[in-house]
């Protein structure tokens, strides 16, 4: 029910991004947090892994002690830490639409 704008500044406040999921594609929200340089925490059964980096953190879908964990130890690492969200902003620039298109326009060549 939130705006765009409203979203995006929900990401840029934020420490952290969570959207464990037991079924995802891509998940192309994990890229809109990511360049807003919120950190991103998911299941590795999505398409998160393909993003990689330091600001994404996964676990497996189902474990809820290693999800559990896993936002503990987060919880003391990301507050207050800077560089994180700099890097979060690197990993999704990397995803552009633009450079899809190319991808695709190569790979069908």
């Amino acid at each position: 029910g939130l705006s765009h704008a409203e979203l995006v500044q929900q990401f840029r406040k934020s420490s952290l991004f969570v959207m464990p999921s037991l079924v995802e594609g891509f998940g192309q929200v994990y890229l809109e947090a990511l360049a807003e340089g919120c950190p991103v925490l998911g299941t590795r059964n999505t398409g998160l892994p393909d993003i990689g980096g330091e600001a994404v953190n996964t676990t497996e879908a189902g474990d809820i002690d290693g999800l559990t964990a896993l936002l503990e130890w987060l919880s003391r690492e990301l507050p207050g830490t800077t560089r994180i969200r700099e890097v979060a902003q690197s990993s999704a620039a990397s995803f552009s639409w633009l450079r899809f298109r190319q991808k695709l326009i190569g790979d069908l060549v």
